[in-house]
């Protein structure tokens, strides 16, 4: 008998982020391995009850408003929603310790049916930090803590801070993201150009940052740093992907430092992985992260890496082997691993080899399912 998972994501695609993406890659491998998943998640507008998305079932619920009315709908439907198709399911898995999460818990209780909640990034902007600066968020760890059987951590760093916190050690597991390495995979020099051409890029070394435009990702870091790499002469072009509330202040500052003319903002799009086909390296300057799953399909893209020496970052990049490592903030540093990317393009292919090798052998959303898979069944055991 097939082991049936529901997930409780409060958003789903197509509403992109990485929590939303990672969900998705994961129900969707679950199905070939004996697993019956299905997605429960808020509706919003426009959107239908019920849909397969990549053939995954999502039932999108009652939600109501925005903000705190929109969550404890929510949690109010998907409480009942838990309730009446019981039979559906042997585990509760919710994804990030927010609000669905405290649902997914008390109906686990009620219910006798397996809770996992997995943790996302650890530090300031983490699950347990931002739970812990409120007494409801505290509340809600401690219910956490007493109703739910598995903890999925990303990370080492998420798995050490959620473990000091008080989560019971024996609770705590690290499941690192998973990337679909069919999907993100390199190109020869000749395919690399015809997507350069089709794109309307310049033939130009081109470096990559796909993610949220917020500040927690380091972007005015890295525009100080492309700024020297400019001055410096080097030829190259910086691709930057993806959306956030700091959109319009970058342009503003690339504009400052007189780099925007090296610069393309493509904003959020659906073929990432062709995008990242066309670059010659991946940069990324974030302050704070669980396991990126942009730096995960630029590796498995065989892209050189220049990434900040953070969290999960720091386990899956080993510096001067499979990427650059800089410390946040570094300005210099981080241009000088862009110029020795762009000066030595032979370090960068053997950087970008040994960067798609860790993902074959550690990353791959198969690989991850597939332990998932044996967590579930020791769950029901």
């Amino acid at each position: 008998m097939k082991i049936g998972v529901c997930m409780i994501s409060a958003y789903f695609p197509p509403v992109v982020g990485g929590t939303e993406i990672q969900t998705l890659r994961l129900a969707r491998a679950l199905i070939a391995r004996n697993v019956n998943p299905f997605v429960i998640t808020e509706r919003l507008k426009g959107l239908k009850r019920f849909e397969k998305v990549d053939g995954v079932p999502v039932y999108r619920l009652f939600t109501l408003g925005l903000g705190t009315v929109a969550s404890l709908s929510f949690m109010f439907s998907s409480f009942l929603f838990l309730m009446k198709n019981r039979r559906k399911y042997q585990i509760i898995h919710a994804h990030l310790a927010s609000s669905p999460a405290i649902t997914a818990a008390i109906a686990g209780k009620l219910l006798r049916k397996k809770v996992i909640v997995k943790f996302g990034r650890s530090g300031k902007v983490g699950d347990i930090q931002t739970s812990d600066r409120t007494c409801l968020g505290r509340a809600k760890l401690k219910i956490l803590m007493k109703y739910g059987d598995v903890f999925v951590c990303p990370s080492e760093e998420v798995k050490r801070e959620s473990i000091d916190y008080g989560f019971a050690k024996r609770k705590v597991v690290k499941i690192p993201n998973g990337v679909d390495t069919a999907l993100f995979h390199p190109v020869d020099d000749l395919q690399k150009q015809d997507l350069k051409r089709r794109f309307n890029f310049p033939s130009l070394p081109i470096l990559i940052y796909s993610g949220r435009l917020e500040s927690v990702k380091g972007l005015a870091v890295l525009f100080m740093a492309w700024q020297i790499v400019i001055k410096s002469e080097k030829e190259g072009y910086l691709l930057i992907i993806g959306n956030g509330s700091q959109k319009g202040s970058l342009i503003s500052l690339a504009k400052e430092l007189k780099i925007i003319e090296s610069i393309k903002f493509t904003g959020q799009v659906d073929n990432v992985n062709e995008y990242l086909q066309t670059g010659n390296g991946f940069v990324f300057p974030s302050t704070a992260e669980g396991l990126s799953n942009a730096l995960l399909e630029a590796m498995a893209s065989e892209l050189p890496i220049v990434a900040t020496k953070i969290g999960g970052t720091e386990e899956v990049i080993e510096n001067k082997k499979n990427g650059f490592l800089v410390e946040p903030g570094k300005v210099h540093q981080f241009a000088e691993g862009i110029i020795t990317l762009l000066s030595q393009p032979e370090v960068g292919h053997k950087l970008g080899r040994e960067a798609r090798r860790t993902i074959e052998e550690n990353y791959s959303i198969g690989m991850v399912a597939q332990k998932h898979v044996q967590l579930y069944e020791e769950m029901i055991k």
